[in-house]
């Protein structure tokens, strides 16, 4: 049956055995077609990989190479092709019939290990390479790179550049960061020496980290530039790693400076509450420093000054603390420091005046960090610079300023109890002595910084004198409120109503004198006086007022306002006596005489006016009518109107008192 069968089925027999032996051909052609294939992807992948290997160079002349000496084992990279043959091989290997997919990602694996390869030889020279030589030595690596593409397509050039860069651009980025660009030990840098200083390589050494010179990074990053140029790095709007975090540590270094000059700024400031010194605007003898000279004493009452060696910074060993409290500045002063001319001696128009130890050591502070604003092209490397450009500094130094204010202005003061009288007199003249300083120090500043040095100025200025202004403008109100308690010397013959008025212009005279005794003895002579009669006349006027605003006095009334307007201006008792100890001829009678100066300086009349009303009180009719025909009265500022009400209040009516108040002129 079956050898019948297989004579019906020979042709279907044949037919298959055809085909099977047409595929065995088949097969046998494309084996031998991928293994040619193969042979010839796998040859020109070896060219290929040929092209992008590397080679060290350690041959140099002179044993010299860019200006650096013992260079002669510096490795150079350099791609080993002609450009025209990489071109071709590329391409061939792109395209590649047989292997269609297979042979652009053998290209592409060929550039991303070839990447890889740069990037490790080059990230391993970044960790001890010089900053210069690294980036001298990336950009002519980069440059042979660019010259050997140069022939390639312009669709596979980008292809190439991309994925070479993958693997070529990060570790270098890396490496040239964690070596130089790291800011894990930013935080450190916020109290990093104000005097670091460079070493030889133009690097300079912080506490925990070394710093490039502004050549070096902008070598870095210009090689980095190259390899964008190149498309190792993605292109603009794109910011390269490098140039990244050169921003962010040059950014975080900027702000440690800063922070260190605040925090130096902050220690002088709250270190030392209560100590004081005597300020004198003088003519030379004196470095920028300010260094401290002796003082003989001052004149003022407020007793001599100590003496002690200056050392430029404030700093001297024969600093003690002052008596502080209530005695702040009130001769207590420790030290006296001079301002030149060229620092703006006429803050104190010659005169002395007390200023804080604080003050003294913020302006050395400002004056130090100002001498590293140098010429914006002052040598890299520059031992006194600071990091970053001459902003840095100065908008370090300004910062001090700022936060003398801050910490020391009285009207920022969140405490409920107003500041004491003398010290905000010392903030005034701490502001005066900090803008002279301050106007000394930017003399040799960039012209693009002055016109910003100049506004500190007048914000120190007005600071010190709002608060002064806001002192007497208080003292005024709690004076006058004080006096209302006196009712206007009304009714004094009802039980407790003259113990009352006497207390009510005790207190008035106490706040009065508190103040007046701060500014004529800590503030500059003449503005001191100044002050302090204005504050004197306000209070005499309302005084005077009130007494001449009576209009009917008893007699038992009469004595009790004898006694309280003979006390109410009184200079004796008027201001706080110094220890005597401190002052020539004892605490006391030292204090009655300023306070004597002070009243005979008075170029109002009131005072005057109010002294003599006691004696008003006590005379006869007829005394005020021959003090009046003497021009007595006239001369102390009393008009026709003050005296006849005055009479008409303190004397009944009769025919003397008409017959006075007609030679008067007033009935």
């Amino acid at each position: 049956v079956l050898g019948g069968d297989a004579s019906v089925l020979g042709g279907d027999a044949s037919a298959a055995i055809g085909e099977i032996r047409g595929a065995d051909r088949e097969a046998s052609v494309g084996a031998a077609i991928a293994s040619i294939d193969d042979a010839i992807r796998r040859d020109v992948a070896a060219r290929l990989r040929a092209s992008f290997s590397f080679v060290t160079t350690t041959a140099t002349r002179n044993g010299r190479r860019n200006g650096h000496d013992g260079d002669t084992n510096r490795r150079t990279v350099e791609t080993r092709a002609d450009a025209k043959e990489l071109a071709r091989l590329w391409t061939t290997l792109d395209s590649i019939d047989v292997c269609g997919k297979a042979g652009r990602d053998e290209a592409a694996a060929v550039a991303r290990r070839a990447g890889e390869s740069w990037g490790d030889t080059w990230s391993e020279r970044a960790a001890h390479d010089d900053a210069r030589v690294l980036a001298e030595g990336l950009e002519r690596s980069i440059d042979a790179i660019r010259d050997a593409w140069g022939e390639l397509p312009e669709g596979s050039r980008a292809l190439v550049a991309k994925t070479f860069g993958e693997g070529a651009w990060p570790p270098v980025a890396n490496a040239v960061i964690r070596r130089w660009f790291s800011t894990d030990n930013s935080g450190s840098s916020s109290r990093r020496d104000l005097d670091d200083v460079d070493d030889d390589d133009g690097v300079r050494s912080g506490l925990n980290e070394s710093r490039l010179d502004e050549e070096c990074v902008n070598a870095l990053v210009g090689a980095e530039g190259a390899a964008q140029a190149l498309g190792l790095v993605p292109p603009p709007p794109h910011v390269g790693p490098v140039e990244s975090a050169a921003y962010e540590r040059d950014r975080a270094e900027r702000a440690g400076y800063i922070a260190a000059v605040l925090a130096a700024a902050r220690d002088a400031i709250v270190g030392n509450p209560h100590e004081t010194m005597r300020a004198l605007g003088r003519s030379g003898g004196d470095d920028g420093g300010g260094n401290e000279k002796s003082a003989p004493g001052d004149g003022d009452g407020g007793g001599d000054e100590k003496w002690a060696p200056g050392d430029g910074d404030g700093a001297g060993s024969g600093w003690r603390p002052g008596i502080g409290g209530a005695g702040l500045g009130f001769g207590d002063e420790i030290r006296t420091c001079a301002v030149r001319v060229e620092e703006g001696a006429d803050f104190l128009d010659g005169e002395w005046c007390t200023v804080s130890a604080a003050a003294r050591d913020v302006a050395a502070l400002a004056h130090r960090t100002l001498r590293q604003v140098g010429d914006d092209e002052s040598a890299p490397g520059d031992d006194e610079s600071a990091p970053g450009d001459a902003s840095t500094s100065f908008a370090a130094a300004r910062d001090a300023l700022d936060l003398f204010r801050a910490l020391r202005d009285p009207e920022n003061s969140a405490a409920s109890a107003p500041p004491s009288p003398a010290g905000v007199c010392v903030y005034r003249n701490d502001c005066r002595y900090l803008a002279a300083r301050w106007r000394g120090s930017t003399v040799s500043i960039p012209r693009r910084l002055a016109s910003l040095s100049l506004a500190a100025v007048p914000v120190l200025h007005a600071s010190g004198d709002a608060a002064v202004l806001g002192m007497l403008a208080r003292t005024k109100a709690d004076v006058f409120h004080s006096l209302d308690d006196a009712n206007g010397f009304r009714d004094l013959g009802e039980d407790g109503a003259s113990r009352e008025a006497l207390n009510a212009v005790r207190r008035a005279r106490h706040a009065m004198g508190r103040v007046c005794g701060a500014v004529s003895r800590l503030l500059p002579r003449r503005l001191g006086a100044r002050l302090a009669r204005e504050l004197l006349a306000a209070y005499a006027e309302k005084v005077t007022a009130d007494a001449l605003a009576l209009a009917d006095v008893s007699v038992d009334e009469s004595d009790s306002l004898r006694g309280i307007l003979a006390e109410a201006f009184d200079p004796r008792g008027l201001l706080v006596a110094l220890p005597g100890s401190l002052v020539s001829g004892g605490g006391r009678a030292a204090a009655d005489a300023e306070a004597s100066a002070l009243v005979d300086g008075l170029e109002g009349e009131a005072w005057m006016k109010g002294s003599f009303l006691p004696s008003m009180l006590d005379a006869r009719l007829t005394d005020l009518a021959e003090w009046w025909d003497e021009g007595r009265l006239p001369a102390l500022g009393f008009d026709v109107a003050e005296v006849a009400g005055f009479i008409r209040a303190n004397f009944e009516a009769s025919e003397n008192r008409a017959a006075v108040l007609e030679r008067l002129g007033e009935r």
